[in-house]
């Protein structure tokens, strides 16, 4: 991305803002008139700049992954940290053979579409595999976090968060 980023710098002169990635939300509406005017119950927020007040909305939802790690059993107990501080809740662990252990956890999207990959692979010095499946949508205490930009706030920087 970097390499990206500086050839269009100098081939286009342009300057870019990198901002991290979003995921889709959902919230549902409170209120009968808010339903009316949405046209819908719930709502998909995919731009964060566009996430409502929670006045408005009985919960906020976010994406969640069944997530698959196939790792040496050395590695077990680093990994399971990783995934304890990503919001990660261990719904299965088996030991494969002697050295290998299958892990399954329940994942925000959120929390592995940055570096979640990266960690893991550091971790396990690159023997860990990582696969994951859709699960739906969870409710979760959600967040919209405004960057200030000299007093100001920069829409493109705003990010929805986990409270």
């Amino acid at each position: 991305m970097e390499v990206f980023n500086q050839r269009l710098e100098q081939e286009y002169n342009a300057s870019v803002i990198l901002t991290t990635p979003t995921v889709p939300y959902k919230a549902v509406l409170s209120s009968a008139k808010l339903i009316k005017e949405y046209r819908e119950k719930e709502i998909t927020i995919i731009n964060p700049a566009q996430f409502p007040d929670k006045s408005k909305v009985t919960e906020y939802l976010e994406p969640v992954v069944l997530g698959t790690i196939i790792t040496p059993d050395e590695f077990t107990g680093k990994i399971m940290m990783l995934c304890q501080a990503r919001r990660a809740v261990q719904k299965n662990m088996v030991f494969i053979d002697q050295n290998r252990v299958m892990l399954k956890y329940l994942l925000p999207l959120n929390e592995i579409v940055v570096d979640f990959y990266d960690s893991l692979k550091s971790l396990s010095s690159g023997y860990a595999s990582f696969d994951y499946e859709d699960a739906g949508y969870q409710t979760a205490e959600l967040v919209k976090m405004d960057i200030l930009l000299n007093g100001n706030i920069v829409e493109e920087l705003v990010t929805i968060v986990h409270k």
